[in-house]
């Protein structure tokens, strides 16, 4: 007679997972236990918890604020800096301050003509006198004693946005470092101004001019194949395209520079699914990727060539599909390829910031 201790085992086991590790705790599809981490959205405001008269009832405050970012910290490509610490609460979405090297300026998710009008009360309000003003170019000199400062505000490369950079300019003796201080020190100034002011829209027509140049373009050749056009110099048009594939979902496997005017980008699709469609604790075991790779987004996992050329001042991006491998199936119309490069081209310029 065979023995049934190997089958009482297994359902002994069998049992253990499905009732001694979940307890009484509630499950979810995606695993044994319930993911607790979202209820924070559902919670409810009761009334003040009552302490005893002999504890204090004061409220907790942060005694250990995050620091400003390090000044030695990598500034080669553009990063989103920390607010200043009073703008806890501030539409951070609306307004970002961007990096670049020793360059720093405000990004803004509004069309300059609604930015002109706040700039200006701004700068009344740093008690700085204005020198001249240009609206349709978005230029405006003030002083304060012996410092003149250039306030220049461009369009940024998506529709409605704005940047705004602030520069110190030499007096006759050259460049202080006091004035450039003060630039860095206006320029942060200005993010938390916006901020603050981000929910109270206005308006100006004498700065409609602002955004007649555009610094993000898409191109299109007569097959309908499409290439990005950007009106800004090579260093912060390459961040700028790093940034763009990152936050695409792509990932860089190799970069290459060619020349000091041809980049060459080795790529890879991988998109990712949001944080709630990520797969719990029964995906994983059978098999989806911990990291919520989305297999079934179009061309996941596809490899590119992404190429960025310095032509005249302008920087063009095109996307490239690889030499087919030896084998593999080649046969795909040429629509069918072009219609996958767009994708490519178009996802670039809806991340592209």
């Amino acid at each position: 007679m065979k023995s049934t201790s190997g089958v009482v085992s297994v359902i002994s086991l069998a049992t253990l997972l499905v009732t001694g590790c979940g307890g009484n705790e509630p499950t979810d599809e995606k695993g044994m236990m319930r993911d607790r981490k979202y209820d924070y959205r559902f919670i409810e405001e009761t009334s003040r918890i009552k302490v005893p008269e002999n504890l204090s009832s004061e409220a907790l405050v942060d005694l250990y604020p995050v620091p400003e970012l390090s000044p030695y910290a990598g500034t080669d490509f553009v990063y989103d800096l920390p607010m200043a610490p009073q703008a806890v609460g501030a539409n951070r979405a609306a307004v970002s301050i961007q990096r670049l090297g020793a360059k720093e300026w405000v990004l803004t998710a509004f069309s300059p003509s609604q930015v002109w009008p706040r700039l200006k009360e701004f700068i009344a309000q740093q008690g700085l006198s204005v020198l001249s003003q240009n609206g349709a170019k978005g230029i405006i000199r003030a002083y304060q004693g012996a410092h003149v400062f250039e306030f220049d505000l461009d369009q940024g490369f998506q529709r409605n946005t704005s940047e705004l950079q602030v520069t110190a300019v030499p007096g006759p003796d050259g460049l202080s470092e006091i004035t450039f201080t003060k630039a860095q020190e206006y320029t942060r100034a200005a993010a938390q101004y916006f901020a603050d002011l981000a929910d109270k829209p206005t308006y100006s027509y004498a700065a409609q001019g602002i955004s007649t140049d555009k610094k993000l373009e898409i191109l299109q050749d007569r097959t309908g194949q499409k290439q990005l056009m950007l009106s800004i110099d090579q260093k912060r048009g390459l961040a700028a395209l790093r940034d763009a594939l990152a936050s695409a979902g792509y990932k860089i496997d190799m970069m290459n520079a060619q020349s000091p005017a041809l980049t060459l980008l080795d790529v890879t699709y991988y998109p990712v699914k949001p944080e709630d469609e990520k797969p719990g604790f029964w995906g994983k075991l059978f098999g989806e990727p911990a990291d919520g790779f989305d297999k079934n987004a179009p061309y996941a996992g596809n490899q590119y060539l992404i190429t960025m050329r310095s032509i005249k001042g302008k920087q063009i991006v095109n996307a490239e599909l690889p030499a087919p491998k030896e084998g593999e199936d080649t046969e795909r119309s040429p629509f069918e390829m072009r219609k996958e490069i767009n994708y490519v081209i178009l996802l670039l310029q809806k991340h592209m910031s």
